[in-house]
């Protein structure tokens, strides 16, 4: 009788028919990743009843908003360090969005719609809030995977007029994220494509900066159609906030941490582990984005 089916070995947990599957590498540096916590700082976000508290370290606070590394020192002038800092008009959802950011360097914002470009817009503003310059950039970041992901789908990749109003209502002028919003307007329809019934309803502050931008193809026999695609970018830092300052980019203070896992089904599981890289090709499957609503109509 056989009875290796039976085998522990050849047994499958029904519960476990999906897995994570393990990052290639495990181990980093010796002196890579944190080294330093701080002390724990408890954070009252929210009004009652929408309010939670969150304890998070110190030190990764401090390095990553300005806004907590003010808040911090005026608790150690008092003398009054284990007094909780108050954030009323931050909600508990965007601050876990923050708090998540803080220790993974990555934005738990996946949605399969768009209105993940909205939610990372309204993001961008609490990160200004929190004068968290490294969150500022990875938002934007997020915003240009969202677009690419949203352009492979429908072909469009604009910004409609109240998108383009929020960036001009939450930023200064010779902001980053202007200039992407200007960038990928003008590269994706052309100075030629503009009607001035629809440019109205975007504000003027944008209408002006986008003229300035369109000049040169204006005056020549340039396209702006041919210009770099701002959503070509590689890993450029080009429409970072760091850029301007001269700091490291996030993505190197981050870089220990491992990729984000893949689930897979259990039975391919071994085989895809076995792999050391995909198929040529081959590409994870993208959701299927339901809204039209994604495009800047002037």
């Amino acid at each position: 009788m056989d009875r290796s089916s039976s085998s522990p070995a050849m047994m499958i947990d029904a519960a476990a028919s999906t897995s994570l599957e393990p990052p290639r590498k495990v181990r980093r540096a010796t002196l890579a990743g944190p080294s330093d916590f701080g002390s724990i700082v408890t954070i009252n976000v929210g009004i009652k009843p929408d309010h939670k508290t969150f304890m998070l370290h110190g030190h990764a606070l401090r390095s990553s908003s300005n806004y907590f590394a003010i808040a911090m020192d005026v608790q150690c002038a008092v003398a009054d360090e284990d007094k909780p800092v108050n954030l009323p008009d931050i909600t508990i959802e965007d601050f876990a969005v923050y708090a998540k950011f803080l220790y993974t360097g990555l934005l738990f914002t996946k949605e399969a719609n768009v209105t993940e470009l909205t939610r990372c817009l309204h993001l961008y503003k609490v990160a200004k809030h929190l004068e968290a310059m490294d969150f500022q950039d990875a938002i934007v970041d997020a915003l240009i995977e969202n677009i690419v992901e949203f352009r492979a789908l429908k072909g469009q990749c604009r910004f409609t007029a109240t998108q383009i109003t929020t960036i001009y209502t939450m930023t200064e002028e010779d902001s980053p994220l202007r200039k992407f919003a200007q960038d990928l307007c003008l590269q994706s329809k052309g100075p030629q494509g503009f009607e001035k019934r629809r440019l109205k309803d975007f504000p003027v502050d944008f209408q002006l900066d986008l003229l300035t931008a369109a000049a040169p193809f204006i005056t020549s026999s340039a396209k702006s159609t041919d210009m770099q695609d701002p959503l070509d970018l590689g890993r450029s830092c080009k429409y970072h906030k760091h850029t301007v300052l001269g700091t490291p980019c996030y993505r190197t203070k981050y870089q220990f941490m491992p990729d984000e896992p893949v689930v897979v089904a259990a039975s391919v599981a071994a085989s895809v582990a076995a792999k050391s890289k995909p198929a040529a090709g081959s590409r994870r499957q993208t959701e299927r984005l339901a809204s039209n609503d994604f495009e800047l109509r002037v």
